[in-house]
C-alpha cells in the first residue's frame, strides 16, 4: 500500500508542477501582451523622431548603438540628443 500511496502522491505533485508551469507561462504571455500594448505608442513616437532627424541630417541609415554590434562610432555621428529633443518636444 505504501508504494501505491507514493505513486499517487508523485502523480499529484507532477500535476501541480505542470499546472504551476502553465500558470507561469500564461502570466508571462499576458505580461508580454500588456507591455507590447503599452509600449507600442512610445515606439511609434520614437520611430517618428528618429525618421525626422535622419531626414533632417540626410542620413541613409540609423543604427541602434545598443543592439547593432557597433564597436566604434565617431561621437559626431551620434544623433541621440537630437532624437531625444524631437521625441520629447
Amino acid at each position: 500500500m505504501k508504494e501505491d500511496a507514493r505513486k499517487t502522491k508523485a502523480a499529484e505533485l507532477e500535476k501541480k508542477m505542470a499546472d504551476f508551469q502553465k500558470q507561469g507561462g500564461d502570466a508571462e504571455k499576458q505580461l508580454q501582451q500588456y507591455q507590447e500594448q503599452q509600449l507600442a505608442p512610445l515606439f511609434q513616437k520614437l520611430e517618428g523622431a528618429v525618421k525626422a532627424v535622419a531626414q533632417q541630417e540626410k542620413l541613409d541609415m540609423v543604427l541602434d548603438k545598443r543592439n547593432a554590434g557597433l564597436l566604434y562610432m565617431d561621437p559626431k555621428m551620434d544623433i541621440t540628443d537630437k532624437v531625444r529633443s524631437k521625441f520629447g518636444g
